[in-house]
């Protein structure tokens, strides 16, 4: 079995770690806890498997609203499905 798409979620650093740290009112997890220069580091790895594999990532610019993102995963989804369900040549 392959993984047809892996959706990657990407935002600056800092705005991920806001956005964790609010949703966790306050209370930092282990992971949250870790400094900037870290996450740049998990960032890059991430960013780092999309240039080996662009045809399995896509790359959604996270730092917009859920909505705005929800609206990206659903159209790609709709290409996935399609492209599925369109009989073999």
């Amino acid at each position: 079995m392959t993984i047809d798409r892996t959706f990657l979620f990407d935002c600056d650093v800092r705005v991920g770690l806001d956005r964790a740290r609010g949703r966790d009112q306050g209370k930092s997890a282990r992971f949250e806890g870790e400094g900037v220069a870290f996450h740049e580091r998990v960032r890059e790895g991430y960013l780092e498997r999309v240039r080996r594999e662009p045809e399995r990532f896509v790359v959604l610019d996270a730092n917009r609203s859920a909505e705005s993102i929800f609206g990206d995963v659903a159209a790609e989804l709709d290409q996935l499905i399609s492209a599925a369900c369109l009989p073999s040549s």
